[in-house]
Order: C-alpha cells, then sequence, then structure tokens
C-alpha cells in the first residue's frame, strides 16, 4: 500500500512539473469579451463646411485587451464624405495609446453617418457638411502694388455678410507673414464694421509677396500683397577723405546715402560709382562695392589708378529707378 501511494504521488508530480508548454497558464485571448462599452467612436468636430478641403477628426478608442487582439478598425462613410485616403472606406491600426485617429472631408453639403467596426460590434456617428457661402467673407486690395518703404500702407478691404455670422463671433483677425499692421504687429484683430466693411493696413520694407489671412468665425481667405521696390529719390556722396595723394597707394572710403522722404529705400540696391576729372578723365577705379542695407547706406574704396594728375576729381554715384536716374556727386582733391 506504502508503495501504491509513494507511486501515485511521484506520477502527480511528474505533470505538475512538467515541460511541456501545453500545460502552462496563459490568457485566452481567444474569450476577450466584445461589446459595446469596450469600443468608443466620437468626431472631435461634428458640424464642417463642405468645402473639400476642411476636415473633421474620427477617434476610436478601445480597451486595452480589444487592441491587443483585434490590431485594427474597418470604418465607413456614407457620401458625399471621404476619407483621408480619398475613399469612403478605410482599415486603420490603433497607436500606441489604444487609439485610430482618421479625417473626412466633403465637397457637397450633406448628412453622413461615419461607421467604426469591430468584428461584430459596430458604432456610428452623424456629421453635419454644411454649404459655404462663398460671399459670407470676400477680401480684396484698394491697390496691389505698394512700395516697400516702411511708411506706404496697403489697405485690405473685409467684406462679410452679417446673416451668416452669429452676433457674437464678428470679430475679424488679419495675420500676416510679414510687414506690420497699423499697430505695429503682424496680427490685427477688430470687430467687423456695422456696414460689413472693414479696413487694415499694412506696410513693409521688403520688395516681396506678402501673404494676409483673415478670419471670421469658421470663414478664412488669403489674399497676396506686392511689395515692390521702395526707389531712392535723393543721392548723397561722402568721401572718407577731401584730400589724396598722386600715389598709387591713395584711397578712400566713399559712401553712398539714398534717401527717399517719407520712407526708407529699399535694402539690396547697387549704386554705380564712376569718376572724372575737370577734362572728364578716369583716374581712379573703385573696389568692393557693397549694395545698400536698412538705412539706404552703401561704401566703396576708391584707389587711384593715374598718379600724374593733380587738381579735383569728382566722385558720383548712379542708380536707375522708376523714374529716372538719381545721381549723388561729390570731389576729392588730388595734390602733392
Amino acid at each position: 500500500m506504502k508503495q501504491f501511494l509513494l507511486c501515485s504521488l511521484l506520477l502527480l508530480l511528474t505533470f505538475a512539473c512538467s515541460n511541456d508548454p501545453g500545460q502552462l497558464m496563459a490568457p485566452d485571448l481567444t474569450n476577450v469579451p466584445l461589446d459595446g462599452a469596450a469600443v468608443s467612436l466620437t468626431a472631435v468636430n461634428d458640424s464642417i463646411p463642405a468645402d473639400g478641403k476642411t476636415y473633421a477628426e474620427i477617434v476610436v478608442k478601445a480597451v486595452d485587451s480589444v487592441v491587443k487582439k483585434y490590431r485594427q478598425v474597418s470604418l465607413e462613410i456614407s457620401a458625399p464624405g471621404k476619407f483621408n485616403n480619398g475613399l469612403t472606406q478605410i482599415q486603420s491600426p490603433f497607436d500606441g495609446k489604444g487609439e485610430v485617429h482618421v479625417f473626412v472631408l466633403a465637397s457637397d453639403a450633406a448628412i453622413t453617418n461615419v461607421k467604426a467596426s469591430i468584428e461584430k460590434v459596430t458604432k456610428t456617428i452623424v456629421l453635419k457638411f454644411y454649404k459655404v457661402q462663398t460671399d459670407t467673407l470676400k477680401v480684396y486690395l484698394v491697390k496691389d502694388s505698394i512700395a516697400a518703404d516702411s511708411y506706404s500702407y496697403a489697405e485690405l478691404v473685409a467684406v462679410t455678410r452679417k446673416a451668416d455670422i452669429p452676433s457674437g463671433s464678428r470679430q475679424l483677425t488679419f495675420t500676416s507673414d510679414k510687414g506690420t499692421f497699423s499697430n505695429g504687429s503682424p496680427n490685427y484683430v477688430v470687430q467687423a464694421a456695422a456696414n460689413d466693411t472693414t479696413r487694415a493696413l499694412l506696410k513693409h520694407n521688403r520688395a516681396e509677396v506678402v501673404r494676409v489671412n483673415v478670419t471670421i468665425d469658421n470663414y478664412s481667405r488669403e489674399q497676396y500683397i506686392h511689395f515692390v521696390t521702395s526707389w531712392p529719390r535723393q543721392m548723397f556722396i561722402e568721401p572718407g577723405t577731401n584730400v589724396l595723394g598722386p600715389l598709387f597707394t591713395s584711397k578712400a572710403i566713399i559712401k553712398a546715402l539714398l534717401i527717399r522722404m517719407p520712407g526708407s529705400v529699399s535694402p539690396g540696391l547697387t549704386v554705380k560709382f564712376y569718376d572724372s576729372t575737370t577734362n572728364n578723365k578716369h583716374i581712379g577705379a573703385f573696389f568692393n562695392t557693397s549694395v545698400t542695407n536698412d538705412q539706404g547706406e552703401c561704401s566703396t574704396e576708391y584707389w587711384l589708378q593715374d598718379t600724374s594728375y593733380t587738381g579735383l576729381v569728382y566722385i558720383k554715384g548712379e542708380i536707375q529707378t522708376d523714374t529716372g536716374k538719381v545721381i549723388g556727386i561729390n570731389r576729392i582733391v588730388i595734390q602733392k
């Protein structure tokens, strides 16, 4: 009897300590409960302009056990809606947070249904794509081409349709990627005018295209402004010295100051320098000429090349502008 009990005990220990993986206990993912409470479907915004470019974000969330077993979600949307893949159906995997994010849009006004499915569990939400009134917000320029002189303003006009905008959302926001509005900032916020026509003024100091975004409520428009070169109307030439000796080593730093009143001259302009004696001869050369800076200044080095001449030499600067040539002149005495 003792031998029988001992054998039975050894047999029981053998099974309990078996190395067979089939004998190990592990979570059974095939029996994960999947019901409506395990999955949620929401829209970040359920009212979207039907403009073919504004997306609504759809979010699917699931509990951890569902995410581990099923990995992804199947979604579909009724016409005229489309997902960000351009289709009415999409399959998307869960991210590390157990969420799926997809985006939908439409070009026509409609009430659409978005359905998310995992096995037999289905969730549905309703989205409203509303018609966009193209004349709710109009933006135009009084003048398209403006001098980039930090003084002249481009005038933007925003025309709104009061009937399409809630009374509590009558605030217009102008945002520019360059330049400053009349308040000294690239952003200008103002209440829409009572007559539905609101104006904003923008200036800039660079000759380039500036983009302005105008928004009110859920409506937005872009307007591009062409700021053009701000040319000088006067030029002053300032030699670093008034006297040079007739030597090959003689040189002078010449500065040119370009003036525009009112306003400033565009940076990056090139001045042509040249000299002439009283006999209209050239006795020097110019090197290392810079372009104008933000203050309208540039400089060059003037080196004598003819040491046989003494007397007056005129130093001149010239630039071609939108209204003709602007010339500056000064003089240096060459003497022994």
